[in-house]
């Protein structure tokens, strides 16, 4: 089966890369495992330093040295990036303070080494790997390929990776720049938690630089990914069987949406890895420990210092769950021999009796079934409190760094009652235009089924060609297509729901499910990606639902399960390749004027438009030595220059907005004032300048008539580029 799934995986590899079984760019094959190979060190480096920090505290917490690594994983990458975190914000993020933080994780592996009481308990256990290990491979394929690609070069609907250029990567950038960790005025986003961005920066330190660690940061958020798939699959094996477990993976990793935000340098796939994995422990066997509680409350934390809407979309549901305790584990029979430390499903007889051998764990690790039953409510509300403490603990960080720089500790969010910092009441009114709830014309219920039931990016089938948008480019090709994950989902749940043993659990993730909509529709400006943590979920209940029709077909068709499962893996994967070929960056055709998308195999490790493989891509960088310019309303390709230049975000006080200001309007003391702070050159995107005013808004004094007013001054235009943006030269004195 290993055999089969790494052919298969090299087969979806190949047509993939050529677009097809014959061979088109033969080079675009082998070069992702160059790209693969070269980021190997680092992210060996880092997953290494990860487990030992995640077994160091799973003995700690759990008083377990056989548990799920899967866990251990979560539990050490939370960990790992905090540390990392901590020393980047002090300041001492140096190569050695990298190696530093990694090299004492991989010293705590070596715990591993000392003898334990559970060694005698281990056993040796024969591997068996099931047939869906090879449902892996289309998403794993699809993956590895899209993280090879440059930023810019993949997804239209994520307009080409325009957050990944001007904020995930741009500001680990800065931060090397700097020598350390900390809030930027000009830049709003260095105000978010950054946990995984604080990643990218211990990459890029170790690389060398941020740019030349750019497929290393793509790669390590492919490794999140494939963690939350494996805490997804492994959760979904305890309650079915390791097959189906690790089809629920197979599922996750082949979805739309996965493949383009687990590709690029996002934060999404941090939130989803360290979500599983706290689902993982609290529905798992450790899930009614006071130390499971705190591993939860540990991860739900982790995943909000990812990203911030992990807060109501990740932690408050599992709080909920922990307050109904739908642990599965705490509704066992109550007989004798249920007592002591609960084994997994595969060390119990049909009789619900140990097989193991295994003596009651030391006081602090393992429970009791039927102390913790008859504690009821108020042992479910214990275990809540702890994971909320263990889950501030977590963000007592963040909130103390912001709190320290802005006086808010959750800023920019809640600016006009906690703080604005050095914000006006404009530059609140924008964020909130832009980043709070705004109802959408077509209604919110038309919102949920066009972003989420009926969307491409969740496996939805088929559907209606849609029109390009300039002003919305965060849309699929076709919408509107059959729900293929949504109706799995629903008859799953249904499945769940008619046996008993799983009636609580299924209820627990239905809750889930309905407070992520209800916070998306009601606090978030609903857009489909921020449904992503949905997905957790639904994953899980597919899995579990596929567990029970595999159960009930097995005697008089057996082969029923398999093929559906199958075929929804299979199905929802070339959705994601249809989806990938459709994304590509475009080209102009020299001879008929009309774009052509650029193939894969062209992408692949490759220069488009601007990448690390052409430094001389955006006109900027074609400046003499000792130029500095002025950005106006592009922050899309900060990443790739490499002259200095000053910017701000939409959201920020905009500088040529102040200088204008400060200068009273005169065209004349505008550029006298630019020039006394280095400024020899202006780049206007006109295109992004429209747009911004037409949308959340801009500078009220930077707009298109007062920067031609300000070029007619005698600015001199060096390049410009289509009918979008202009390089200018300012006048000299």
């Amino acid at each position: 089966m290993i055999a089969a799934g790494v052919a298969l995986f090299v087969l979806f590899l190949w047509v993939i890369t050529q677009n097809g079984i014959a061979a088109q760019e033969p080079g675009a094959f082998f070069a992702v495992f160059g790209v693969v190979a070269g980021s190997l060190p680092v992210l060996t480096a880092l997953w290494l330093g990860a487990a030992g920090y995640g077994f160091a505290l799973r003995v700690l917490l759990m008083r377990d040295r056989r548990g799920c690594m899967v866990e251990e994983l979560a539990l050490g990458m939370a960990t790992l990036l905090t540390v990392n975190w901590l020393v980047a914000w002090a300041g001492l993020l140096t190569q050695n303070g990298a190696i530093a933080v990694f090299g004492a994780g991989c010293l705590l592996n070596l715990l591993k080494l000392l003898p334990s009481k559970d060694d005698a308990l281990r056993g040796r256990r024969k591997l068996v790997v099931p047939w869906s290990v090879l449902l892996l491979s289309p998403g794993l394929a699809l993956l590895l390929v899209a993280a090879c690609c440059p930023p810019g070069a993949l997804w239209r609907v994520e307009a080409f990776g325009y957050d990944v250029t001007s904020y995930h990567l741009q500001l680990p950038r800065e931060w090397m720049m700097l020598g350390g960790m900390s809030g930027l005025e000009h830049n709003v986003y260095s105000f978010l938690p950054s946990l995984i961005e604080g990643g990218y920066l211990l990459i890029g330190t170790l690389s060398g630089s941020v740019v030349d660690g750019i497929y290393t940061c793509q790669l390590f958020h492919v490794t999140l990914a494939l963690l939350a798939a494996a805490a997804i699959g492994k959760l979904v094996a305890l309650r079915t069987s390791t097959s189906v477990g690790v089809g629920a993976a197979g599922l996750f990793l082949a979805l739309p949406w996965v493949t383009i935000t687990g590709s690029m340098a996002y934060n999404e796939m941090g939130m989803m890895a360290f979500g599983a994995a706290a689902m993982l422990i609290l529905l798992g066997e450790t899930g009614t420990t006071r130390g499971g509680a705190v591993a939860v409350g540990l991860l739900v934390g982790a995943a909000t210092l990812a990203k911030l809407t992990a807060g109501m979309m990740v932690a408050v549901p599992v709080g909920l769950i922990l307050l109904l305790g739908v642990n599965p584990w705490t509704h066992a029979p109550h007989s004798p021999a249920r007592k002591g430390r609960v084994g997994s499903p595969r060390s119990m007889t049909s009789n619900n009796v140990d097989t193991t051998g295994a003596k009651p764990p030391p006081p602090g690790g393992g429970y009791d079934v039927e102390t913790f039953c008859r504690r009821g409510w108020f042992g479910n509300v214990q275990l809540a409190a702890i994971a909320a403490m263990a889950g501030v603990l977590m963000l007592s960080p963040y909130l103390v760094r912001n709190y320290v720089a802005t006086g808010n500790p959750v800023f920019p969010f809640a600016a006009e009652r906690l703080g604005a910092g050095h914000w006006d009441e404009t530059l609140v009114e924008r964020w909130n235009t832009a980043h709070g709830l705004s109802p959408k014309a077509e209604g919110k219920l038309d919102a949920l089924g066009r972003q989420w039931l009926f969307n491409t990016g969740y496996g939805a089938i088929g559907g209606r060609p849609t029109l390009r948008e300039t002003q919305n480019m965060a849309r699929f090709d076709r919408e509107g297509g059959v729900p293929a994950l949504w109706i799995v989902v629903a008859v799953g749940g249904v499945l769940l729901l008619n046996q008993r043993e799983t009636r609580r659990v299924a209820l627990g993730l239905g809750l889930m499910l309905g407070v992520q909509v209800l916070f998306w529709m009601f606090a978030t400006h609903m857009q489909s990606r921020f449904l992503l943590p949905t997905i957790l979920p639904a994953c899980v209940i597919a899995g579990l639902g596929y567990g029970r029709l595999v159960e009930v077909t097995k005697r008089k068709a057996p082969t029923v399960g398999p093929m559906v499962g199958s075929a929804m893996v299979v199905m929802v994967g070339l959705i994601s390749y249809t989806t990938m070929v459709g994304q590509t960056r475009t080209v102009t055709d020299p001879q008929t004027g009309e774009p052509l998308p650029v193939p894969i195999s062209v992408a692949i490790n490759a220069p488009i438009v601007t990448s690390p493989g052409d430094p001389t891509a955006h006109p900027i960088n074609r400046l003499p030595a000792g130029s500095k310019t002025l950005l106006v309303a592009d922050n899309s390709g900060l990443l790739y220059l490499t002259r200095p230049f000053v910017y701000a975000t939409a959201f920020d006080e905009a500088p040529l907005g102040r200088v204008i200001r400060a200068s009273g309007g005169d065209p004349k003391q505008v550029a006298s004032l630019l020039r006394s702070k280095g400024i020899t050159h202006v780049w206007v995107h006109w295109a992004e300048l429209y747009r911004l005013h037409r949308t959340y808004g801009h500078d009220v004094d930077v707009t298109i008539q007062g920067v031609l007013k300000l070029v007619d001054s005698g600015w001199k235009p060096i390049e410009t580029v289509g009918r979008s943006a202009t390089l200018y030269a300012l006048p000299t004195p």
